[in-house]
């Protein structure tokens, strides 16, 4: 609780690899292997990167392909398939429908998407103090003493 709350200007936002292990198979996975393979797989012709992640309203798809665009060095057309469910119809409007996303830095989804990574992130410290308060006070909700 000392270190509560966070100064928020001292974080980098910076992405790196992860390395994790996977519930099922118990084998650590990382993802620097899948981006390499996606770096060889973009230096190959091709007309557009199409963004065809699910279309919410946190931008978390659009976050996420552009997280990937940006570490393999996409360059190029980018255009995003919007679509609200996973449906024959839904995709076939969706994919004969592409918007191009001209500019990232005004691309209003992935804005969004990038303010609720770090906000959940932020945030994440505002639990932790209300939890400790809440065991402070004879009521555990989520943690043990000893947390």
């Amino acid at each position: 609780m000392a270190n509560l709350p966070r100064d928020l200007t001292q974080i980098s936002w910076q992405r790196t690899y992860i390395v994790s292990k996977n519930p099922k198979t118990g084998k650590q996975e990382r993802t620097r292997p899948l981006l390499e393979g996606l770096k060889k797989e973009a230096d190959q012709v091709f007309d557009a990167i199409v963004i065809a992640t699910d279309t919410d309203p946190s931008g978390e798809g659009d976050l996420l392909a552009y997280e990937a665009i940006k570490t393999i060095n996409g360059r190029g057309k980018v255009l995003r398939a919007n679509f609200v469910d996973e449906s024959e119809k839904g995709l076939k409007r969706a994919l004969t429908d592409l918007k191009p996303i001209d500019d990232f830095k005004n691309h209003g989804p992935l804005q969004k998407g990038l303010a609720r990574n770090q906000w959940d992130y932020a945030s994440m410290q505002l639990t932790r103090g209300a939890t400790r308060s809440q065991n402070k006070q004879g009521t555990h909700m989520f943690l043990d003493k000893e947390d």
